[in-house]
């Protein structure tokens, strides 16, 4: 493990936790009016797993969810906040092997310091008023400085290479959402993955939905329907959960199909429920337009006709009187 946390240095912006200690302290007196407390939270908490490899943490959302006492969504909203102020650099990894998501990496940005420190350098936020320290905030800002990569995408290919991972910069891809419409049953059922992938389960229930006879029997889409009908909605809501839990080890085209085919079979029992609940049982039968009653209609029936005992044929047995009991 050690070995492997090693290869974070490459994107270590800063020499000693002092500097980075300093540039976060900045940072969200500067930013006091955009961040909340949540966000500072998630801020700090990086910064506490990001010693080894000075300003670079490798974490889990559901690890900082934890740490911190929110749910992922959350943490997800806190995360993109820091990447959009500049605090926080924040990279996806991809194991290339099976394809699912990694840990993220999470780099404290060296820029937070570059330009904010130089505007406070002679403030009291920084330092308090005193002759022997005027100095002394320059010169970390200048030693921060000194201390980003000369090539930092070389860094990152670099980085990729040690790690058999692709790294993907969260500041250039929008945090995806779910879909507006999302029913409420679906987004409590993906509170367990990622929005992308809970939009990709979406698109599979959907078109199960549309291949059923439930959809072709309606005028409802699948959102109309979980919202007027309370029992329906709380059943898929139930059954895709499990499904979640079920494939959560395994590859996210395994879960996409073995919720679609969950879902089609719920559907379809639905829909057959559904044929039978119509079923007019006071209505009078039509023996000539069905065709199981046809069968019925021109099935021969004959007379029955007198037989005489003596037409029976009996074989032969060997009856012995004396065994009766008279």
């Amino acid at each position: 493990m050690t070995n492997y946390m090693n290869q974070y240095d490459n994107l270590s912006l800063f020499e000693t936790t002092e500097e980075m200690d300093f540039a976060l302290e900045i940072a969200k007196k500067h930013y006091a009016n955009d961040l909340n407390k949540t966000q500072i939270a998630v801020l700090d908490f990086i910064a506490q797993h990001a010693l080894k490899a000075v300003g670079v943490a490798y974490l889990k959302v559901s690890t900082i969810a934890e740490g911190v006492g929110k749910s992922l969504r959350t943490i997800n909203y806190a995360t993109k906040k820091l990447v959009d102020l500049g605090l926080v650099d924040k990279y996806e990894t991809i194991r290339k092997k099976s394809g699912g998501s990694g840990a993220n990496v999470y780099v404290i940005a060296c820029r937070i310091a570059d330009g904010i420190a130089e505007r406070f350098a002679d403030s009291e936020i920084i330092v308090k008023p005193t002759e022997s320290k005027v100095d002394e905030p320059k010169s970390k800002k200048e030693s921060l400085s000194q201390s980003l990569p000369k090539t930092l995408n070389k860094s990152l290919k670099d980085f990729e290479k040690n790690n058999n991972t692709k790294l993907v910069k969260d500041i250039e891809i929008e945090q995806e959402q779910l879909f507006a419409d999302t029913p409420e049953v679906l987004r409590h059922a993906y509170a367990l993955i990622d929005s992308s992938l809970g939009n990709k389960l979406t698109k599979r229930l959907v078109s199960a939905y549309k291949n059923s006879g439930l959809a072709s029997d309606s005028a409802w889409k699948l959102q109309d329907r979980c919202k007027h009908d309370s029992t329906f909605a709380r059943e898929l809501g139930d059954r895709i959960t499990q499904s979640i839990r079920n494939k959560k080890d395994g590859n996210e085209d395994e879960m996409c199909a073995y919720v679609y085919t969950t879902a089609f079979n719920m559907f379809n029992d639905y829909h057959t429920h559904e044929q039978i609940s119509e079923i007019d049982v006071e209505k009078e039968f039509d023996w000539f337009n069905n065709p199981i009653a046809e069968r019925f209609v021109n099935t021969r029936i004959e007379s029955a006709r007198h037989v005489s005992l003596n037409e029976l044929e009996f074989g032969e047995s060997a009856f012995n009187q004396d065994d009766l009991p008279w």
